[in-house]
């Protein structure tokens, strides 16, 4: 378990999820990388950084495995930039706690935790009491970015990457609207859930950890009462179906158009739908003509967020928009990314499991609240006894 560290810099990152930075170069498509050929809005992302690779190296970590190796040069060539981030994705998160399933238990859950060091306690207290009983709690902060050093960038640099992703073409006028664009923390915030899908890559792909009933995303400030969403999720007839549910939805008119999760209140993955953004997808003479892997191929051809920049044949869905997170231009609120990555490659849409009249009070009945403290935490365990 890691212990809650001081840093200074750190004071400003916290709000809900990151960014990191580094120069992905675009990759020629020739027949030894991918079989697709990049359309003509591929060039969505540049290669050109805004910001200096750091050479930070995490303070906290004792293990050498641990230690986060600092991204190749903004000129080195591509596929060392993708085995930097194959190795990466490996790092494990500031909490990493597995507590094996009981006995008698016929339900496993994984929680993810996106936070920061300055509200370390907030991951520390949901761990202890409402995600007390699940097989796996990953708790990510800054220290698993792609660019540790996100948050110490200056304000000229701050504000120049903001002022580009208000581009008409790139990003929205509306990103970022209510964060100060001097003020780094927020914006380094918004690729942390994209850095953790590389974690989930490298426990449920490579290391072969059995896929969960239920995934849980949450930010740092959120309690889950996860015996109603294990209703929620398990009440379905077709649990061999993909299901993704998330406490409240914005309709977004961007990327041409997706249902995103919105408000802090969580995401849910069903094992299905984890099973199929697991899966490598192949668009060369592999191709297996599935209904997945024809839409899976189908999107990245049209490339409406960049994500073919960075694919190789045999990711998986949870790979690619790993990579996508890491791109110098990345441009997406995290919530947009997740929900564009499951309205748009996976076989599900994305629901909402709060009715909207509930989103903005916590009760008994409530399945999921936000804004939470850790005292709100401890009550919020006492009203919603969960089964160990």
């Amino acid at each position: 378990m890691q212990q809650l560290r001081t840093n200074l810099f750190t004071v400003a990152i916290c709000a809900l999820t990151s960014l990191g930075f580094f120069s992905l170069s675009r990759p020629s498509f020739s027949s030894e990388s991918s079989s697709l050929s990049s359309p003509s809005n591929s060039n969505l992302f540049g290669s050109r950084s805004l910001l200096l690779v750091s050479d930070f190296v995490d303070p906290k970590s004792t293990d050498p495995k641990d230690v986060i190796v600092p991204p190749p040069a903004d000129d080195g060539d591509f596929e060392e930039k993708i085995t930097w981030l194959n190795d990466l994705k490996t790092t494990a998160p500031s909490i990493n706690e597995h507590r094996p399933p009981a006995a008698n238990s016929q339900v496993v859950v994984d929680v993810i935790s996106i936070g920061c060091d300055y509200k370390f306690g907030h991951m520390m207290t949901q761990s202890k009491t409402w995600a007390s009983s699940v097989r796996n709690f990953w708790g990510f902060t800054e220290h698993q970015d792609f660019d540790t050093n996100c948050a110490s960038m200056d304000e000229e640099a701050s504000k120049s990457y903001v002022q580009m992703c208000r581009a008409p073409l790139l990003g929205s006028k509306y990103f970022g609207r209510g964060h100060d664009p001097a003020k780094s923390g927020w914006y380094c915030a918004q690729r942390r859930p994209g850095r953790a899908l590389g974690w989930l890559v490298a426990e449920y792909q490579e290391r072969g950890t059995p896929i969960p009933d239920v995934l849980i995303f949450s930010d740092d400030d959120t309690s889950v009462d996860i015996e109603k969403v294990k209703n929620i999720i398990l009440g379905r007839e077709e649990d061999d179906v993909p299901f993704v549910g998330s406490g409240s939805v914005l309709q977004l008119g961007r990327y041409h158009g997706f249902r995103a999760p919105h408000g802090g209140f969580g995401t849910f993955f069903n094992k299905a739908a984890v099973q199929e953004l697991t899966q490598p997808i192949y668009c060369d003479e592999r191709q297996d003509g599935s209904d997945f892997m024809k839409n899976a191929c189908e999107k990245l051809r049209l490339n409406v967020a960049g994500e073919l920049d960075t694919f190789r044949e045999g990711d998986s869905v949870l790979n690619i928009f790993y990579k996508h997170a890491s791109h110098p231009q990345f441009c997406m609120h995290s919530d947009w990314q997740i929900g564009y990555m499951i309205e748009n490659y996976s076989r599900t849409i994305l629901e909402q499991i709060l009715p909207p009249s509930r989103r903005h009070w916590c009760a008994e009945e409530s399945v999921t609240c936000h804004n939470q403290s850790p005292k709100n935490m401890e009550a919020f365990v006492i009203a919603h006894p969960q089964i160990e």
